[in-house]
């Protein structure tokens, strides 16, 4: 069965950013006691947005699903690490790098 509708919701220190925006992301999950890790890109993103994500050690949660499935569900909850802005046009790219 075909899925379709996908949902996306990313929460960096209570503010969301939803599906309005383009967001891309790679979380590696280990059964070992090393860290977990994701990195989210969240593209052209308003100024003031962009520019509420730079605090590190904010909390960030990543929810992602089918509409038709339930929806959004935790795929990941941490820390930002490292934020960077980069500006290749025509995109401006926020790529948050973070860990559990």
């Amino acid at each position: 069965m075909p899925l379709y509708k996908r949902v996306i919701d990313v929460r960096v220190g209570g503010r969301l950013f939803s599906n309005n925006l383009r967001i891309t992301f790679d979380i590696v999950k280990t059964g070992q006691s090393i860290c977990n890790s994701a990195s989210i890109n969240i593209y052209n993103m308003a100024d003031n947005s962009r520019n509420e994500i730079k605090e590190l050690d904010d909390d960030i949660e990543v929810r992602a699903g089918y509409e038709e499935h339930g929806g959004t569900k935790l795929v990941f909850i941490g820390n930002i690490l490292r934020v960077n802005h980069s500006y290749s046009l025509p995109d401006v790219v926020t790529k948050i790098e973070a860990g559990d």
